[in-house]
């Protein structure tokens, strides 16, 4: 696998359009799609290039495969596999290929938080977990024990989660609002009609990760980080010349040194080695994991 993937215009146009054949259902959907043609570009540069023969690739919590055409199309990945509870359904899944065909993705449902994965273990030579971990309610080492269980030795994970002590976050917190990505309730899936409980509670954030929180969560659980760094994929939704003096501020007050400034964390791990999750040396890392208190 390359690191170095040399991605054109041509390829980011390419990227858009496979994107734009996305059969979405519903309008929250559609607005996914949209941004996803700015974050999801954005985020897959990172991603590892399939060389030297037939190569696997899983994605992990897959928005229903919105990816998946590209993966085989730019990265050059023979198969790619999806996993996560919004599947559609046991088996594959198909994506229209814009040439009066399809392309058909293996995939499986499950709980990727409580349930071991229906997958082989050393089967994959990349995961691709993106907006993924934030979601997680109360267990995400289980989620990364089990990457580490489907990836090959020495496998690659590319990992993207919100920066709860980025910039904008900080100057939120100053400014007298919500310090995260929890700013509102989404009136989106609740005008779909979707009052699902478990439907509309992935569009909530249940952990906002510091780079220490997702530092302490790569080491316990067999992996050695590449990179790990910053991204910022959207313009602030706050612009005005007060938020923008307050920006100003934290960055004077909170030095790069300290933190990582930019909106969400990117990190390309490698996986080192896999330990059951009951011999885990560091089974609940701090300051990800806590005791309760009275």
């Amino acid at each position: 696998m390359s690191t170095n993937n040399s991605l054109s215009a041509t390829d980011r146009d390419a990227f858009r359009r496979l994107l734009d054949l996305f059969p979405h259902a519903n309008t929250f959907e559609k607005e996914y799609v949209e941004k996803a043609k700015i974050r999801g570009w954005l985020t897959l540069q990172h991603l590892p290039r399939a060389t030297g023969g037939a190569q696997r690739i899983l994605d992990v919590g897959s928005m229903k495969g919105i990816y998946a055409p590209a993966y085989m199309r730019i990265w050059g990945y023979s198969e790619a596999y999806l996993l996560g509870d919004d599947t559609p359904h046991e088996g594959s899944i198909e994506i229209p290929d814009g040439a009066n065909d399809a392309f058909r993705f293996p995939c499986a449902r499950c709980d990727i938080e409580t349930q071991t994965w229906p997958l082989e273990s050393n089967f994959f030579d990349t995961v691709v977990c993106t907006e993924v971990l934030e979601h997680m309610m109360f267990d995400p080492v289980f989620v990364m024990n089990e990457i580490c269980r489907v990836l090959k030795p020495g496998g690659r994970c590319i990992l993207t989660t919100p920066n709860t002590s980025s910039d904008s976050c900080l100057t939120y917190l100053v400014n007298g609002m919500q310090p995260g990505f929890l700013r509102y309730y989404s009136r989106t899936p609740l005008e779909a009609g979707q009052r699902d409980l478990k439907t509309v509670s992935l569009m909530g954030h249940f952990h906002e990760y510091t780079r220490a929180d997702l530092e302490c969560l790569i080491q316990a659980t067999g992996f050695e980080t590449i990179f790990l760094k910053g991204i910022s994929p959207s313009r602030p939704l706050l612009n005005s010349v007060r938020f923008r003096l307050l920006r100003q501020l934290v960055r004077i007050l909170f030095p790069r040194s300290k933190r990582i400034r930019e909106d969400h964390l990117i990190a390309l791990i490698r996986k080192n080695n896999y330990c059951p999750l009951d011999q885990l040396a560091n089974r609940y890392p701090s300051p990800l994991y806590q005791k309760a208190t009275a």
